[in-house]
C-alpha cells in the first residue's frame, strides 16, 4: 500500500511537471508575441500621428482639433466599433478574451432610411428651431433604431486631405492591435496564475511523498 501511494504521487508529480513545462514554454511564446504586437502598434501609431500632423498642416491646426469633436450639447452618436468580452478555457485555466465588433451604421433597411429622411425633412422646414431641438430630432431617430450613419472623419469636413484618411485607417489598425495585445496579456496573466498554483501543488506533493 505504501509503495502504491509513492508510485501514485510520483505519477502526479510527473503530470504536474509536464504541465508546468508546457505552460512555461507557452508563456515565453506569449511574451515574444506581445513584444512584436507592441512594436507593431508603436509603428502604426507613429504613422497615424504623422499623417494627422500633415493633415493639420494642410488644413490648418484650427480645422483639425478638439473643437470639431462632439460635445455634451451635440446630438447623440453611436460608436462604430465596440469591444465585447467573454471567458475562454484553455489547458485547465480561464482567461478573458476581447473581440472588436465593427458596426456598419450605413446598413439600414430602406424603410428605416425613408422614415429617417422624412423626419430630417420635417425638422429642416422650420428654420427657427434651436440647436437643442435639432439634437432632440436626432435623438428621436436613434430611439426608433434609425441611427444616422456618419463617418467621424466628416466632423472635419467633407473634402479632407488624403493624409487624414490614411491616419484614420492607421488608427483603426492600431485599435485592432490594442485588442490583440489585451488578449495576449490576459492569457499571459492566466498562465502565470496557473503556474503558481501548479508550483504550490508540486511542493505539497513532494512534501507528502517525503513523509510517506
Amino acid at each position: 500500500m505504501k509503495i502504491y501511494c509513492i508510485l501514485q504521487m510520483s505519477d502526479d508529480i510527473l503530470e504536474v511537471c509536464k504541465e508546468l513545462d508546457y505552460l512555461m514554454i507557452h508563456a515565453l511564446d506569449l511574451m515574444e508575441e506581445q513584444i512584436k504586437c507592441k512594436l507593431k502598434l508603436q509603428e502604426t501609431m507613429k504613422s497615424g500621428c504623422l499623417n494627422l500632423a500633415k493633415a493639420r498642416y494642410i488644413m490648418g491646426h484650427n480645422n483639425i482639433s478638439s473643437l470639431q469633436l462632439p460635445t455634451e450639447d451635440s446630438a447623440e452618436i453611436a460608436a462604430q466599433r465596440t469591444v465585447a468580452s467573454s471567458v475562454e478555457t484553455k489547458k485547465n485555466f480561464e482567461y478573458m478574451v476581447f473581440k472588436l465588433h465593427t458596426i456598419n451604421l450605413a446598413k439600414m433597411s430602406s424603410g428605416e432610411q425613408e422614415e429617417g429622411n422624412s423626419i430630417r425633412r420635417r425638422a429642416s422646414k422650420d428654420g427657427s428651431e434651436s440647436k437643442g431641438k435639432e439634437d432632440l430630432n436626432c435623438k428621436k431617430i436613434e430611439d426608433n433604431g434609425l441611427v444616422i450613419a456618419t463617418d467621424p472623419i466628416k466632423w472635419f469636413g467633407y473634402l479632407v486631405p488624403q493624409n487624414l484618411r490614411q491616419a484614420q485607417k492607421g488608427f483603426h489598425a492600431a485599435l485592432e492591435l490594442v485588442v490583440q495585445s489585451a488578449n495576449i496579456q490576459s492569457e499571459l496573466e492566466a498562465t502565470h496564475k496557473r503556474c503558481d498554483k501548479l508550483l504550490k501543488l508540486k511542493t505539497a506533493l513532494i512534501a507528502i511523498k517525503s513523509e510517506v
